[in-house]
C-alpha cells in the first residue's frame, strides 16, 4: 500500500516539473477534492458571514469615523490577545480534523486485510450469476458438460485407483516373498490419465459404478444451477432484480439525513447515500467498524469540529401513501432503523404529519419525546398498563357519537365491537360451556350498555 502511494507521489512531481500548466491543472483539481471535501465547513461559515453582513457594516462604519481616535497600541495588544485566543482555539480543531482523516484512511487500509471483520460478507453487493439460463437447451449444455467433468475425473480415479491398488497387494506379498516388491506407478497421476478410457473394459466394475454416481451428481447439480440462475421473466411486466441506485434518484424525494428542515411531506425511508466530504466518509467508516471505544472519540472530534450539525448523508423517501411490512427477529434493528428513522424524517418535514406510533415498550416515546416537542409537535400517550400517566380514552366515544345522531343501529354495532374486544374467542376454540358464558357475557355487556 505505501509503495502504491510512493508511486503516485513521484509520477505526481515528475508530472508536475514537466510542464507549468500540469501545476495549474493539479493545483485545480487538489483544490476541487479538497473543497468538496470540507464543503460544509465552508458552507457553514458563509452563512454566518451572510447573517453578520449589516453588523460588519456598522463596526467597520464606526471605525473610520473615529479612526484618529484609535490608539493603536491598544489595538495591537488586542488584536495579539485575540489571535492567541483564535490560535487556542484552532489547535483542537486541527487536532481533531488531523486525527479524523488519519482514523479514517488507517481504517480503510486495514479493513481491506481478508482476516479483518469477516463478517462484513452481508454488506457485500448482489452478486450477479455470471451466465443466465434462458431455456431448457442451456440445461442439456450444463448437463453435458458436467458429465463430461465426471467421464475424464472416473478415468482418472480409477486409473489411480488401479495402481494403488496393485501396489498395496505386491507389497503385502513381498512380506513372504521380496523379490514380488514393486513401486508405486507414478505414471497413474499424471494428468495424461484423465483420457485414459481403457479403465472401462479393464476395470468395468470401478468404473462404471463411478461414472453413474458422475452422472447424477452432474446432472442433479446442473438441474440445481439452472433451477437457481434462469430467468423466469416471461413478457410479464417488472422484474426479479433489485433497483438501482439511479432509479433510486430518479424515482424518490431527496432530504438531508438531519439537523436540517426540507420542504414538503414526509415519507418512508427507502434508500440512505452517504456524501463525499468528510462527515459523510467518517459515518461510512463508524457503520462498516461499529467499535464502541473508537466511535466515542470520533464523536468528540466532529463535535469538536462541528461536523454533528450538518448532513453526512441524504435519505430517499416514498412521500405518497403506500405500504411497509417489517419482519425481523428480536433485536434486529426494526425500531432503530425504521420506526426511529420515519419519526425524525416526518418531524422534519415542513408539512408536519400527525403520527400514531404503537410503542409497546414505550422506547420511541422516552428517545423521541423532547425531539418531537422541540420541533412542535404534541405528545399524548396512550398507555393501558399506567392509565394514571395516559391521555383519556373513552372506547364507547363512536357509539356515543352515532347515538347522539340517532343513528342506533350503528351504535350497536359498535357497542358490540367494543364487546367482542372485551371477550375474544380463543384460537383453539372454546370447549364445554364457555362458548357460552363468553356470549353471554357479550350480551350482558350490550345491554347494560
Amino acid at each position: 500500500m505505501f509503495e502504491l502511494f510512493e508511486v503516485v507521489f513521484y509520477t505526481l512531481i515528475q508530472v508536475i516539473r514537466a510542464s507549468w500548466l500540469n501545476t495549474f491543472l493539479f493545483l485545480g483539481v487538489a483544490g476541487y477534492y479538497l473543497f468538496k471535501l470540507f464543503q460544509p465547513y465552508f458552507l457553514r461559515q458563509y452563512q454566518r458571514l451572510l447573517k453578520s453582513k449589516s453588523f460588519l457594516q456598522q463596526i467597520f462604519k464606526r471605525g473610520w469615523k473615529g479612526r484618529k481616535a484609535i490608539d493603536w497600541e491598544q489595538v495591537w495588544k488586542q488584536s495579539a490577545r485575540g489571535l492567541f485566543k483564535w490560535v487556542k482555539l484552532l489547535i483542537p480543531k486541527i487536532i481533531a480534523l488531523v486525527s479524523l482523516i488519519l482514523w479514517n484512511i488507517l481504517f480503510r487500509i486495514v479493513y481491506m486485510i481478508p482476516f479483518v471483520k469477516q463478517e462484513r460478507k452481508r454488506f457485500d453487493k448482489e452478486m450477479k450469476p455470471i451466465l443466465y439460463f434462458k431455456s431448457y437447451r442451456s440445461f442439456v449444455y450444463m448437463g453435458l458438460g458436467f458429465s463430461f467433468i465426471a467421464f475424464i475425473l472416473t478415468n482418472y480415479l480409477v486409473t489411480v485407483l488401479r495402481a494403488t491398488i496393485r501396489f498395496l497387494y505386491f507389497s503385502i506379498w513381498s512380506f513372504k516373498d521380496a523379490s514380488k516388491a514393486v513401486n508405486f506407478d507414478l505414471n497413474s497421476l499424471l494428468f495424461q490419465s484423465l483420457l485414459n478410457v481403457k479403465v472401462f473394459w479393464i476395470a468395468p466394475i470401478l468404473a462404471f459404478p463411478l461414472f453413474l454416481m458422475g452422472l447424477v451428481l452432474a446432472w442433479k447439480s446442473a438441474w440445481i444451477n439452472f433451477e437457481q440462475f434462469r430467468d423466469y421473466n416471461h413478457n410479464e411486466e417488472g422484474d426479479d432484480r433489485f433497483v438501482t441506485v439511479d432509479e433510486i434518484r430518479r424515482q424518490y424525494k431527496k432530504i438531508p439525513n438531519k439537523a436540517l428542515t426540507y420542504p414538503g411531506e414526509g415519507g418512508a425511508p427507502v434508500f440512505h447515500e452517504l456524501t463525499h466530504d468528510l462527515a459523510g466518509q467518517t459515518l461510512r467508516t463508524q457503520m462498516l467498524w461499529q467499535n464502541k471505544t473508537i466511535s466515542r472519540y470520533v464523536t468528540n472530534a466532529e463535535r469538536i469540529l462541528g461536523m454533528q450539525s450538518f448532513p453526512s448523508g441524504y435519505y430517499y423517501i416514498e412521500d405518497k401513501p403506500t405500504n411497509l411490512l417489517g419482519i425481523g427477529m428480536t433485536r434486529s434493528g426494526k425500531g432503530e432503523g425504521q420506526i426511529t428513522t420515519a419519526i425524525d424524517i416526518n418531524s422534519r418535514a415542513e408539512l408536519q404529519p400527525s403520527l400514531v406510533l404503537g410503542d409497546p415498550k414505550g422506547e420511541h416515546y422516552q428517545a423521541s419525546y423532547k425531539m418531537m416537542r422541540q420541533r412542535g409537535y404534541e405528545v399524548d400517550v396512550l398507555s393501558f398498563q399506567n392509565m394514571d400517566w395516559s391521555m383519556s380514552y373513552n372506547p364507547l366515544a363512536l357509539a356515543i357519537a352515532a347515538a347522539k345522531k340517532g343513528y342506533y343501529e350503528k351504535t350497536q354495532t359498535y357497542v358490540n365491537a367494543v364487546a367482542e374486544s372485551i371477550y375474544p374467542k380463543q384460537k383453539g376454540g372454546e370447549k364445554g360451556n364457555a362458548e357460552y358464558f363468553r356470549k353471554s357475557s357479550i350480551s350482558l355487556f350490550n345491554a347494560l350498555t
